[in-house]
């Protein structure tokens, strides 16, 4: 009897998974972009600290199935939160604040603005994926 069981992928991958791996880009970016840029600001490292993060949530929800929801529900939280903080690209754009004046700080919005925005979606498809196979 096969009793695999029923979850929402993406290119062979589950949502855990998918968290891990966006966890380790943002990750590495905050460390890229800090030594990119030369900063000497640990703003330069909120990238990194989302990334951590969503490891960690990602990570007690493979040691604690039973609470894999709540962890799963959090990470998507800190995914709204990065793609909301990348939206700011998109209101500096329409009040002519003039969009890459701080070019690695925009460079970080809008791969915030796309990327939190895709980690959400597949979130939210991810959920309701688990709803209507329950």
């Amino acid at each position: 009897m096969n009793m695999e069981k029923k979850e929402f992928k993406i290119f062979g991958l589950n949502m855990i998974k998918i968290s891990f791996i966006y966890s380790l880009f943002l990750i590495i970016w905050g460390f890229v972009v800090s030594y990119l840029s030369d900063s000497e600001s640990l703003t330069s490292f909120i990238p990194s600290a989302l990334g951590i993060c969503i490891w960690i949530l990602a990570f007690l929800s493979l040691k604690i199935p039973e609470k894999q929801i709540i962890f799963m529900h959090i990470v998507v939280i800190f995914g709204f939160i990065i793609f909301v903080s990348g939206s700011e690209l998109l209101f500096k754009y329409f009040n002519d604040s003039g969009i890459f004046v701080n070019y690695w700080a925009d460079i970080t919005r809008l791969i915030f603005l796309i990327t939190g925005g895709v980690f959400c979606f597949l979130c939210m498809k991810s959920f309701r994926y688990a709803r209507q196979n329950k």
